[in-house]
Formats: structure tokens, C-alpha cells, sequence
């Protein structure tokens, strides 16, 4: 088994609406080395988290043992080896937890996959199900890593605007360009 001990639990709900001040100042101490800070911000913002795992997650096929709180977790553990991180600003940090959770989401499909074809399963019943009621998360992976040698810029917004889930205006003041007009 899979022994999972969540990080955050799906009751944790923060307490109040925080400034753009106040989460710049947690993004400060991220930055400045503090090792509570980032455990801070993931608590604070854990109901915008949640919501944006289980968008995530919508979709995707029934029996899927993967749940939101998890998909929050990993993301928290795979941000967490991240040095040197920095976010300019809750989007910014929001916009990379959905990135994270994206591959989080990937790399659970391929090691489903992979179990699934060593238990010789009927290959094309699972793509049936599979493609009925999902996205394929592989094959995007796919066009957005060849969409990344083409164009890096063009793949970092589509990143931020689909999983990010991140305003036209916003996409262009994290990547730091001009908005189109």
C-alpha cells in the first residue's frame, strides 16, 4: 500500500481573505530562507488550492483513486524542494501549485497506464474510458512540451491560462510582456 499522510487536511479553510500586501510579505520570507513560510502561504490560500484541484480534477475517469487533498499535497512537496523560488505575486504563486499539480496529474496517469498494460487489461476498453471521460493528460503533456521548443513564451501562458487558471491581464504581468491588442 500506499500509506499517505496529508500535509493539509480538506477542512483546513483560511480564516480571512488576505491582502496582495500580506501574501507579498509571506513571498518575502519565502525568498529570504524562511523554512515556515511556504507551509504559511499553502495553509492561507488552501481553499483557492482545493478549488483549483478538484477543476483539476473534473473529468477524469470514474474510480480514479487520486483525491484533491492529495493532489494539493504533492504539489506542496514538489514546490517544497524548489530553491530559490520566487513568486511575485499570489497569482504568480497560485499559477505555479495548478503547474504543479499538472505534472502531479500527469505522472499519476502514466504510472496508471503502465500497471494497467502489465495487468493485461483490455488496452483499447481503458483508452475508450479513458478518452470518454477525460482529457488525455499524456498527449497534452506531449503537445505542450513540443509547443515549449517551438515557442516557450506561447507554452508558459497556456500553461498559466489552463491550469493556472490565470486572467489574460495577469498571464502578461507574470511573463512580464505587453497585452495584445
Amino acid at each position: 500500500g500506499n500509506s499517505f499522510t496529508p500535509i493539509f487536511s480538506t477542512t483546513m479553510e483560511s480564516s480571512s481573505p488576505l491582502t496582495e500586501a500580506q501574501i507579498c510579505a509571506i513571498l518575502e520570507r519565502i525568498q529570504e530562507g524562511d523554512g515556515t513560510a511556504k507551509e504559511e502561504l499553502f495553509r492561507l490560500l488552501s481553499t483557492e488550492l482545493y478549488g483549483r484541484a478538484r477543476r483539476q480534477m473534473q473529468g477524469q475517469p470514474a474510480g480514479i483513486s487520486l483525491q484533491a487533498t492529495e493532489l494539493v499535497n504533492e504539489a506542496y512537496l514538489r514546490l517544497g524542494g524548489s530553491r530559490g523560488q520566487s513568486w511575485r505575486s499570489r497569482q504568480h504563486f497560485l499559477a505555479t501549485a495548478s503547474l504543479a499539480m499538472r505534472h502531479v496529474l500527469i505522472d499519476y496517469f502514466r504510472k496508471r497506464k503502465k500497471r494497467s498494460n502489465r495487468a493485461n487489461l483490455e488496452v483499447e476498453e481503458l483508452a475508450a474510458v479513458f478518452e470518454d471521460r477525460s482529457v488525455d493528460m499524456e498527449a497534452l503533456d506531449i503537445a505542450l512540451t513540443e509547443l515549449r521548443e517551438a515557442d516557450p513564451d506561447m507554452a508558459q501562458a497556456v500553461d498559466l491560462r489552463f491550469f493556472g487558471g490565470v486572467s489574460v491581464e495577469e498571464t502578461a504581468n507574470i511573463l512580464n510582456i505587453k497585452l495584445r491588442t
